[in-house]
C-alpha cells in the first residue's frame, strides 16, 4: 500500500464453546466487545452436539446474538481429540483476512484485535500473531499455568516475538 493508505483488515475470532473451566461465559463476552471497529471483526462461535450448559440465559443467549455466526456440528465436546474438529467448522464459516482462535476460557484484553491487526499491518509477510488474554488463576493448577503463561508472555515481549500460550 502507498503512503497514508490505510489497509482495512478483517480479523475472524473462532471460538469454541465448551472447555470453558473457571471463565463461565467471560470468554464470549471478551470476543464480543473487542475495542477494534466492530464492522471490521467477526466472532465465530462454535458448538457440539449437546447444548451448552447456561447458553439459554438471557444475558449468554444476547452474546449470542452478537455473534456473525453460531456453528452447530455434531461432535461430541466431550471428547478433547474433537478439539481441532471444532476450529475447522469455525474456520470454514469465517470470512476473515487474519484468523484469531481462542479456546472457550481464553479471556482476551480489550485491544486483542486492535493488536494484531497493528502487528500484521506493520509486518506485511507475517503468517502468525498472537494478542494477550487474560490469565485466570482460581485453582492451585490454573495459579501454575498463569504464572507459567506470564512467565512465557514477558520473555516473548522482551525478544518482540509472541507466545501461543500453556498449551503450545
Amino acid at each position: 500500500a502507498g503512503a497514508g493508505v490505510q489497509i482495512v483488515m478483517l480479523v475472524s475470532i473462532i471460538l469454541p464453546l465448551f472447555d470453558r473451566r473457571n471463565a463461565g461465559w467471560n470468554a464470549l463476552a471478551s470476543a464480543v466487545e473487542q475495542d477494534y471497529p466492530r464492522e471490521r471483526y467477526e466472532v465465530i462461535a462454535v458448538a457440539g452436539r449437546v447444548p451448552e450448559a447456561g447458553a439459554d440465559a438471557p444475558a449468554v443467549a444476547a452474546m449470542l446474538a452478537r455473534c456473525d455466526a453460531v456453528v452447530r456440528t455434531d461432535l461430541d465436546t466431550g471428547d478433547v481429540a474433537n478439539e481441532i474438529r471444532l476450529f475447522q467448522a469455525g474456520y470454514e464459516r469465517s470470512t476473515g483476512d487474519v484468523l484469531f482462535f481462542i479456546e472457550g476460557h481464553t479471556v482476551l484484553a480489550k485491544r486483542c484485535c486492535t493488536i494484531i491487526a497493528d502487528h500484521m499491518r506493520r509486518r506485511p509477510g507475517a503468517v502468525l500473531a498472537w494478542a494477550p488474554r487474560i490469565n485466570h488463576g482460581e485453582s492451585p493448577l490454573g495459579t501454575l499455568v498463569a504464572m507459567h503463561n506470564r512467565s512465557h508472555e514477558r520473555r516473548a515481549a522482551e525478544k518482540g516475538v509472541f507466545s501461543l500460550g500453556a498449551n503450545s
